[in-house]
């Protein structure tokens, strides 16, 4: 059968199209085709183009089934482009999945040169350093390591360019808050994809808290080895003093036998009683120092502060030195506290030596004792309950400590010592100690001022210490200490409780720890760094009843009208006599 002509022209017509359409489609697709599918498909194409031509000249093949036949061409690409689509949408997922997973990983990622140029990094990476990946990326991974450790890096990096597997090291990092931090570093060396040139892949992670534990645990063996230390020098201590105890017991009988055989007018009998009484003294001595050794356990009593105190003071002066004055103030009638006797020695010994070792220099010292009543607003700072306590008071005027110190001091391991000038005792012994006595111990301190420790002990004798007559506190304030210690005497004699402060910012570090128990002060006008009545206006934002009595050696007139003195100000000119300061000091307390 003849196939009419019209009907071959259209049907060239559509296989002309259905080629044109198929090379468009394939131009659509390429792109997203490896090159040998897009070889492979464009040859296919060209056949099935071949094979077209071929049926459209041959007579034999009806019309329809060459148009079937192109169809099918013309579906199974579509079908193939489909599957490629469906391919390339799985490879980006799993591409931004992996991408996800490296930028946001809980591990830092480097991709370094061997330089230490940073090409690429995630952002756990940049936060470790301190830094934006935009700037980690333009950057070398040293510009951000602490110089101390930049050869640390620098010999990592040969090793992992020399060697095969994985290399590690530990670099601290300063960042730009100066804090420092310190991070493990994994790097091995692999090919890059593109150039065929090594670079070096790395991973971080931050062991700073990992290293502050490897550091306290080294403290902690020290802390151990110096207690097995001191266990046996407590015991060697203790075994001298067996055989010095003999001794002396040799010394102290002869010498008594020998005081009993001569008459007291003689010479000899006077180096008897000598030799006698620097035995019982040296006894004393061997008594005190073997209590620091000893590893009873702790029997509280109801102890005498001031007794222990005064026992203690030859044994203070030996350990201060010639270049510190110690001076105790004891009140009198003080109540008894609750308390290892042996224990509170060693807490005075711990804050003496503590008080030694910041005045290298020289200076002095003050051991103040004093009954006390804690009210609610004294309690609620020092966070223990309200009612009375002996107050026992270590005072130095020597290096003092920063602010931001003062927190820590009490931190079981902190120190502030080198330690060739550690003692062996530390804060955070004073502080368990009391502390398990249901005390406390406050810390008022000015740095190139002076420290003064105050301990707060439960008073247990029976007797409130409201119920008793309370003494008025007097602060005395001079710059000149002869002046200062003058008028301390005289007032010495009134029924008053004395504190004295050799200027300003002394008396408002004292004024501090009296709590509310300040009724007077008597200050100098004059005095370096702050004034009088700048002095008492400080004061009385934590004292607002404390009067004042003014002392100056200046014209009164003239500072009534320069130094912001009321005329209604109680004053007293200088020179003054001790009938006159006791006079003032009296009506103004007592009348």
């Amino acid at each position: 059968m003849e196939v009419p002509r019209d009907c071959i022209s259209i049907d060239e017509l559509y296989i002309t199209d259905s080629i044109v359409n198929t090379g468009n489609f394939m131009n659509s697709i390429k792109g997203s085709l490896s090159d040998a599918m897009a070889r492979e498909l464009r040859r296919r194409a060209e056949a099935v183009l071949e094979d077209s031509e071929r049926l459209v000249d041959d007579e034999s093949l009806p019309p329809a089934e060459l148009i079937r036949e192109l169809r099918l061409q013309r579906i199974e690409l579509e079908l193939k482009n489909e599957e490629l689509q469906r391919q390339n949408a799985e490879t980006e997922q799993e591409f931004e999945k992996f991408r996800d997973l490296y930028c946001h990983a809980p591990v830092g990622y480097l991709t370094l040169s061997f330089d230490g140029a940073v090409s690429d990094s995630n952002y756990r990476a940049a936060e470790l350093l301190g830094v934006s990946r935009s700037t980690l990326e333009s950057s070398f991974l040293k510009d951000h390591v602490h110089p101390s450790h930049r050869h640390h890096l620098r010999r990592h990096l040969e090793e992992v360019a020399a060697g095969t597997g994985v290399h590690q090291c530990r670099l601290a990092v300063e960042l730009i808050t100066g804090a420092t931090v310190y991070l493990k570093m994994w790097s091995v060396a692999v090919d890059n994809s593109q150039t065929g040139d090594l670079h070096c892949r790395s991973a971080l992670v931050d062991v700073t808290a990992e290293r502050h534990t490897e550091r306290e645990k080294d403290e902690l063996e020290q802390q151990l080895r110096e207690s097995h230390r001191m266990e046996t020098l407590g015991r060697l201590a203790s075994g001298i003093a067996h055989d010095f105890n003999n001794l002396l017991t040799l010394i102290i009988g002869y010498s008594k036998l020998a005081m009993n055989q001569l008459d007291d007018d003689i010479p000899v009998a006077r180096h008897a009683r000598e030799i006698n009484k620097a035995g019982h003294h040296a006894a004393e001595l061997i008594d005190q120092l073997l209590a620091f050794s000893r590893s009873d356990s702790s029997t509280p009593s109801a102890i005498d502060v001031n007794t222990l105190i005064n026992d203690m003071e030859t044994m203070f002066d030996r350990l201060l030195g010639d270049d510190i004055e110690l001076q105790v103030r004891l009140q009198d009638q003080l109540g008894k506290i609750q308390f290892d006797a042996s224990q509170f020695q060693q807490v005075l010994m711990n804050l003496v030596v503590n008080a030694r070792e910041a005045m290298q220099d020289g200076g002095n010292l003050v051991i103040r004792t004093r009954n006390t009543r804690v009210d609610d607003a004294l309690a609620q700072r020092l966070k223990i309950d309200p009612g009375p306590y002996v107050l026992i008071e270590v005072d130095d005027d020597g290096d003092g400590i920063p602010p931001e110190i003062i927190p820590h001091i009490f931190e079981p391991f902190f120190t502030t010592k080198s330690t060739d000038r550690n003692h062996g005792f530390g804060l955070s012994t004073t502080y368990g100690i009391v502390s398990q006595q249901d005390g406390i111990i406050d810390v008022q301190s000015t740095p190139g001022q002076g420290t003064t420790f105050t301990m707060y002990l439960h008073r247990v004798d029976g007797q409130d210490a409201s119920e008793e007559p309370r003494l008025p506190t007097v602060l005395v304030v001079d710059d000149q200490p002869d002046l200062r210690d003058f008028a301390s005497l005289v007032l010495q004699d009134l029924d008053v409780e004395v504190i004295s402060a050799r200027g300003p910012e002394e008396a408002l570090q004292l004024s501090r720890a009296c709590g509310d128990e300040l009724d007077l002060v008597v200050t100098d006008v004059t005095m370096p760094g702050m004034n009088g009545p700048e002095l008492l206006r400080r004061i009385r934002e934590h004292h607002a009843q404390a009067q004042v009595l003014y002392m100056s050696g200046h014209d009164r007139a003239n500072l009534f009208s320069s130094r912001g003195i009321s005329p209604d100000d109680p004053f007293l000119e200088k020179p003054f006599s001790p009938e006159n300061l006791a006079e003032m000091v009296h009506s103004l307390l007592f009348e």
